[in-house]
């Protein structure tokens, strides 16, 4: 969960920059854990498959909901603009592996207890992790969902197997 609190808190374009829905969030996650230092830290806690929207992190979410309900992690509904967002419309049923649609985007933004944790966690790490995190935030979650999409599918498309969207992301 760590990771989470720490991407959240640290600087995008701007501090602690909310991170607009889950499929958004799990594809930051996915590239700490390929293009960072960070990598052998996030295999350790969440495993990605390809799944409907690219690699998948059964965890991500998991984690993001114990964290809420923490009342370290706070997720504001907000409505889906278009069908680039179509993705964070679906909520995806871990049991049943069935797709729901469902009305809202979620955005994962730090409670003030959140904040309080994420800052010790952000401040423990070295300063080659936190830069690397903070360079990915500002990277890549700046992205519309679909030039995020875009840019995963086209370097590890490997993690595209399962895409539902696949051909409509690389149009």
């Amino acid at each position: 969960m760590d990771i989470l609190l720490v991407l959240l808190y640290a600087r995008g374009k701007k501090l602690r920059e909310t991170i607009a829905g889950i499929t958004k969030l799990e594809k930051l996650v996915f590239l700490l854990a390929k293009e960072t230092i960070l990598g052998k830290l996030v295999d350790q806690d969440f495993s990605y498959e390809p799944y409907h929207f690219g690699p998948y992190s059964a965890e991500v979410l998991d984690n993001i909901e114990a964290l809420k309900e923490l009342g370290l992690v706070k997720a504001v509904a907000a409505p889906s603009k278009s069908y680039v967002e179509e993705s964070d419309r679906y909520q995806v049923d871990a049991d049943s592996n069935a797709v729901e649609q469902a009305g809202n985007m979620e955005t994962f933004e730090l409670t003030d207890d959140g904040i309080k944790v994420a800052e010790t966690l952000f401040n423990s790490m070295d300063q080659q992790q936190r830069e690397e995190i903070e360079r990915v935030k500002a990277r890549f979650n700046s992205l519309d969902l679909r030039q995020l999409l875009r840019y995963v599918y086209k370097k590890y498309p490997e993690s595209t197997t399962e895409s539902k969207i696949k051909d409509y992301v690389l149009a």
